[in-house]
């Protein structure tokens, strides 16, 4: 978006450069553009309802693997005999830790008090930026409730 698409006293806090989120000081847009799909959602900072920074792990499956490898390390130890054991029971192990890590994600949602939410990844993002994004928005969301009762 450009300044000159901007409404009469509108301007912007939040504008990164081919960055997925546009905070301006009446709404909040994601644009993201992905191997030939397109997604966009703006929503009114007067209908924003949430601020989520999630980080979702599922650390069974770390768990598990560490437990499979030192089974098959276990195993190899005594019994050499069963070699197929212990080759299984290492590749799920590490099969189960790279699952761990592929499943990992960081991720901030903001809801409006309609049906639409914006979701996207935050991966490189240190928890102090997002927080500081976070605040922003909600500063601005304020200070436009403020304008509007004016």
């Amino acid at each position: 978006m450009h300044q000159d698409q901007l409404i009469t006293g509108e301007s912007f806090l939040i504008n990164t450069d081919n960055g997925p989120i546009t905070l301006t000081t009446h709404w909040i847009r994601y644009n993201n553009k992905i191997w030939g799909q397109s997604n966009i959602i703006s929503i009114m900072l007067e209908k924003i309802s949430a601020i989520q920074i999630l980080y979702i792990s599922h650390p069974g499956l770390g768990i598990g693997g560490l437990l499979m490898i030192m089974l098959g390390v276990a195993l190899s130890l005594g019994d050499t005999e069963n070699g197929w054991v212990i080759t299984i029971a290492v590749i799920t192990g590490i099969l189960l830790i790279v699952a761990y890590y592929i499943t990992m994600k960081h991720i901030c949602v903001i809801t409006s008090d309609g049906s639409g939410k914006i979701v996207f990844r935050t991966e490189g993002m240190d928890t102090d930026a997002l927080i500081d994004m976070a605040d922003k928005v909600e500063l601005a969301k304020h200070n436009r409730l403020m304008e509007l009762k004016g």
